[in-house]
């Protein structure tokens, strides 16, 4: 049975951001048939999604759309590219805008090729109160959010969620880079590698990401996805990474 690899990645897509809203104070998710629409309840568009895999139908996107709205936190919806050319019609009668060019997902079709670990880079797991703070504090850095919003979305219950691992990289001691990984069954979902700036273009990213992945590989997952942004692509593509499908991100006008 030959394995589908977009089915993959666009369901752990979706699952790490529904846990993100379990552990999150006020986050919720809803089904509206085949479309899923995840709200952690933090004012940061990425944290609050309407996810479209499969063409939708007028009405289930729009009843999505109008509860997503109605929570009042700023929100994307992000449609598959196979499913896009179904859904243009209904984003355009919903008044959304494309908000950036889109994003790619991507896939290691095998974890077993990932290399031990690279005794230059000090990453440890996350495991105490202090660990998170600095974990919050270098991603919400690299994303560019306020830093109570990073706190919301990730609390202290993560550290006791048996599918999820938060990894800080540190540099003579100081926290400069993070990695995320969520397990979804067989599959290692790679998520907020960030990199202070100082620290970039020195293979630290990389590491985190290869870090995440062999914690995935011993938890049980055989294979790697995630959604990379311009910066990093390129450096998945050198370590095996395939893009399988883009996400298109729309926003209301």
């Amino acid at each position: 049975m030959v394995r589908d690899y977009v089915a993959d990645a666009n369901e752990c897509y979706v699952s790490y951001w529904e846990r993100i809203a379990e552990h999150a104070e006020g986050g919720a998710s809803r089904m509206f048939g085949a479309t899923r629409a995840v709200s952690s309840g933090t004012p940061v568009p990425v944290f609050n999604s309407v996810y479209v895999f499969e063409p939708p139908s007028r009405g289930e996107l729009s009843r999505a759309v109008s509860w997503m709205s109605a929570i009042g936190a700023p929100f994307r919806v992000s449609v598959a590219e196979p499913a896009l050319p179904a859904t243009e019609s209904v984003i355009e009668e919903l008044e959304l805008v494309e908000a950036d060019g889109p994003v790619p997902g991507m896939v290691l079709r095998s974890l077993d090729g990932v290399p031990e670990a690279d005794d230059e880079f000090d990453i440890e797991l996350v495991s105490d109160a202090e660990a998170l703070e600095s974990f919050v504090d270098v991603a919400s850095t690299c994303f560019g959010a306020r830093i109570e919003h990073a706190r919301r979305a990730y609390p202290a219950s993560m550290l006791s969620d048996d599918e999820m691992r938060l990894f800080l990289g540190r540099v003579d001691g100081d926290p400069v880079a993070t990695g995320n990984l969520f397990r979804s069954g067989d599959v290692a979902g790679v998520y907020t590698i960030a990199v202070l700036e100082a620290f970039r273009r020195r293979g630290l990213g990389e590491a985190m990401t290869w870090a995440v992945l062999r914690a995935g590989r011993e938890a049980g997952a055989e294979i790697g996805v995630l959604q990379s942004s311009s910066m990093g692509y390129a450096v998945y593509e050198r370590m095996g990474f395939e893009t399988d499908v883009r996400y298109h991100q729309f926003q209301p006008a």
